[in-house]
């Protein structure tokens, strides 16, 4: 069977406009997340950061952020948001292709999940195509004009150490 990781990855290949809004993300996959839209012909993407203003970021996660956000904004492709005025826990992926078609992925898997390797996670998500992923398409768009600050606008001035699961 065909995975969210696995379509996520198929999927960003032949995108041309890419909105996503997240709980969590890390580090790695935004450097990831960047990686990809420089190599595949660089789709426009917005992004909205859901818990971290709340919960906090690491030092490494804001910066990666950042750069991700100064990459896309330098090159005219989007931009990364912070909810910040209420914490946005969902997960939600809408892909307009080159071919102007458009799916979706809803679920329960953070952006971390899309490219880390988690073995022992298992995520549940929905893949929706044609009409009923226009639905999502037009909800991130709405969440992130609702609810997003752009990452520059938005003050962070403590950052939290980064905590392996179970510790204490």
């Amino acid at each position: 069977f065909n995975t969210s990781r696995s379509y996520f990855e198929t999927a960003l290949r032949d995108c041309a406009d890419l909105k996503i809004a997240s709980g969590y993300i890390s580090s790695d996959s935004l450097m990831d997340l960047k990686r990809v839209i420089e190599l595949n012909q660089r789709p426009k993407l917005e992004l909205l950061i859901g818990m971290h203003y709340f919960d906090g970021f690491t030092e490494n996660q804001y910066d990666a952020a950042c750069i991700l956000n100064d990459y896309l904004i330098n090159n005219n492709l989007g931009g990364v948001y912070i909810a910040d005025t209420l914490k946005f826990h969902g997960k939600m992926y809408s892909f307009v292709m080159k071919d102007l078609s458009k799916t979706a992925i809803i679920g329960s898997s953070n952006l971390g999940s899309l490219f880390d390797n988690v073995t022992k996670q298992y995520e549940t998500d929905f893949l929706l195509k044609g009409e009923d992923s226009v639905v999502i398409h037009t909800s991130v768009e709405q969440i992130i004009k609702r609810i997003g600050a752009p990452l520059r606008n938005v003050t962070i001035s403590e950052f939290i150490k980064f905590k392996k699961l179970l510790d204490n």
